[in-house]
């Protein structure tokens, strides 16, 4: 079962009954358990050996795995494209071509160089070859491996272009041929000779491709700029000797990675760049795989195109909310304080419209089950014991859910329209006040404002809506009573509010979402993109700003709030517990001795990846696994979440295959896997 998952795994994205799918197909079935096995631990390079220690670290499977299936992906595209030289190689001879590349680096395995300037050295080393291929499997995946060992042993030495080399085939040619003339000139004859002379440069040509992209590409822009790639037998001539200077690179780049932030823009730019030419060119094709960018196959030679950064906000933004949609809609995060007041994120403005955002509001108050008002006229009969409330106030009431649903409702609509329209239209905000005790009864309104608020709590909108219910026993669903219900009542009043004050609310400040206003600037700044070898310019960090900020922060008096958490100059504020994943005050460090507000600040950015992280982050799979809190409560979770990014890159296999074996890994008790070796560890790991 597990060879078969894996086996879906990496033959994605070629199509069934093609040279590379049946190529990769039995290399899934045969070589790679083996090879992930042996090679999982030794290092292709940085490590502590002097020759290779300046080098970047990167282990020997990644090495092998990043260098074959980003080949074999040109191989495909080209032979789907009927290019003439790629097309040319047949299944047998690039499985030659797979087992050469993975012996390339035989000597860090053994620890000892492969000797071919001589006939006994090549002898010696064509043993050491079969031997690593037989702990590999090899002959289950190519039969004949033993009769084209000296072929494979010549293009593993040869990969490189000048260090450790043998260009000459003299000691290649098995001792044994050599006693007798007439065999020498057999040989010469042979099929195998042949095969040396028709397409033995091309799958050295593979070789050499294959480690140079393994090797030295561990950022996007590598692919175009660096001198593996610009320099003779470099990436690029390579690319174009072996596909008839039909294929080149392009590349986008992130000059930062957030996380999740990143992830999305990553994904929104590859849906653009694959629609950026016309419908009748050929598109992009996504090729390598960076945590700050996408290296793409560019399938033809042609003038770079022009980037319409508006499209590519617009598709982010796009990206962003169709991540969010599920949860937003459902108003996750949406609740009411013990006060009763709305406690919201914020960036639930970015993507509902006011009417959304109104009748969720609705909705919520609707769903409430707790009896908050029993509660309520507990304290109230108390307060009217101690003189707080004038004795003719009735309070005899029995408190029940629905007068919960509208007190609540109530007092936070009174409070959107005070806070939204207040100063800016207070005609606007008198006018709506006045329907509403209309509606709900002068004498009640009036009655009401003898009962004082306290510790916060508006009481006298409890009392509100239970003289209300008194006179209009209304059901909380229009279903269950039609026309007369608390749901026809809350809609008919957002209806009323929208009709007479919708623009003016879009145009609030806290109707506003904070969180998207400035992903715009942030892409503009931080995505680049590249479709030629000259360098891109890159944009810096607005240092000046950053300063700026700093010392506004510092102020004595009148000082703003600088992100805690990075520090840019986008715009700042206060950190709200119902949006962030910690307490917002305990990260401070940046705030000013005795300041007399102790949550910090965080900028729009940071407050986007804060809240994608709290939306799309999950406990475990499915609904069930959704993480609903938020401020301490979430820190009290004691989480711990294992973040992977390829040390180079991931190919579109190695990705499928690493995400794979990690969702296997889900919710992975160590506990039972160290019972087996006897080393006690009741710990639980959870994706």
């Amino acid at each position: 079962m597990f060879l078969a998952d894996v086996l879906h795994q990496v033959t994605k994205g070629f199509e069934a009954g093609t040279k590379v799918h049946t190529i990769v197909s039995s290399f899934a079935e045969t070589m790679l358990e083996p090879m992930i096995k042996r090679y999982s631990l030794y290092p292709a390079k940085g490590t502590t050996v002097a020759h290779f220690a300046h080098n970047a670290d990167q282990m020997m499977i990644t090495h092998i795995l990043n260098g074959l299936f980003p080949t074999l992906t040109l191989v495909y595209e080209a032979q789907q494209r009927q290019q003439q030289l790629l097309s040319r190689l047949e299944v047998d001879e690039l499985k030659l071509y797979v087992l050469s590349y993975s012996m390339h680096d035989l000597d860090k395995i053994l620890g000892d160089k492969l000797q071919t300037l001589t006939t006994k050295g090549a002898k010696e080393a064509c043993q050491k070859v079969l031997a690593e291929l037989a702990r590999l499997n090899a002959s289950a995946f190519f039969p004949e491996v033993d009769d084209w060992a000296y072929e494979i042993l010549w293009l593993a030495v040869n990969t490189q272009r000048s260090r450790d080399i043998n260009l000459s085939h003299y000691t290649f040619v098995p001792p044994e041929t050599l006693l007798a003339d007439d065999k020498a000139v057999e040989i010469l004859r042979s099929g195998t000779y042949k095969f040396r002379t028709r397409i033995e440069s091309t799958l050295r040509d593979l070789c050499t491709f294959s480690d140079l992209i393994a090797f030295f590409i561990k950022s996007p822009e590598d692919a175009l700029t660096n001198d593996a790639a610009t320099r003779r037998y470099g990436i690029l001539d390579l690319m174009g000797q072996l596909t008839g200077s039909q294929f080149t690179l392009a590349y986008h780049k992130l000059a930062e990675v957030r996380g999740f932030l990143s992830n999305q823009i990553n994904n929104a730019t590859i849906r653009y760049l694959q629609n950026i030419y016309p419908e009748e060119q050929e598109q992009l094709i996504p090729y390598l795989y960076f945590p700050n960018g996408v290296v793409y196959l560019n399938p033809q030679r042609r003038s770079a195109p022009t980037i319409d950064y508006s499209s590519v906000h617009t598709a982010v933004e796009g990206e962003v909310q169709e991540a969010c949609r599920d949860l937003i809609v459902e108003g996750s995060g949406f609740g009411f304080n013990p006060k009763g007041l709305l406690s919201y994120p914020s960036y639930l403005h970015d993507f509902l419209t006011v009417r959304d955002f109104l009748e969720l509001f609705a909705k919520k108050t609707r769903e409430g089950k707790s009896n908050i008002a029993r509660d309520r006229l507990a304290t109230m009969k108390e307060m009217q014991s101690e003189g707080y409330i004038p004795p003719g106030i009735e309070l005899d009431y029995d408190p029940n859910e629905r007068i919960t649903q509208l007190g609540i409702f109530l007092i936070n609509y009174v409070k959107l329209i005070d806070k939204n329209l207040g100063k800016l239209f207070p005609s606007l905000k008198t006018d709506l006040e006045k329907r509403l005790i209309a509606r709900l009864g002068e004498d009640i309104w009036d009655e009401a404002q003898q009962i004082r608020s306290s510790g916060g709590v508006d009481y006298r909108f409890y009392w509100i809506a239970a003289q209300y219910l008194k006179t209009h026993p209304l059901a909380t669903y229009e279903a269950e009573s039609p026309g007369d219900s608390l749901q026809g009542l809350f809609n008919e009043l957002i209806d009323e509010l929208l009709q007479l004050a919708e623009d003016e609310l879009k145009a609030s400040e806290d109707f506003r979402g904070p969180y998207l206003h400035n992903l715009a600037d942030y892409i503009d700044k931080n995505l680049s993109f590249g479709f030629g070898t000259t360098p891109q310019v890159e944009a810096l960090p607005d240092f000046a700003a950053e300063l700026t900020g700093y010392s506004n922060a510092k102020k004595p008096r009148l000082n703003q709030l600088t992100c805690t958490i990075c520090n840019s100059a986008y715009p700042t504020r206060q950190q709200e517990e119902a949006s962030v994943l910690f307490q917002p005050w305990v990260y401070k460090n940046r705030l000013p001795l005795y300041k007399g507000e102790n949550a910090g600040g965080i900028c729009s950015i940071c407050s986007l990846e804060l809240m994608l992280r709290k939306i799309l982050l999950q406990d475990k799979p499915g609904n069930q696994g959704r993480i609903t809190v938020t401020g301490k409560g979430y820190e009290d979770l004691e989480l711990k979440y294992f973040f992977l990014y390829p040390g180079f890159f991931f190919t579109n296999q190695t990705f499928r295959l690493s995400n794979y074996i990690i969702r296997r890994m889900q919710n992975l008790k160590l506990y039972e896997v160290c019972e087996d070796s006897s080393i006690p560890a009741p710990i639980s790991l959870r994706r």
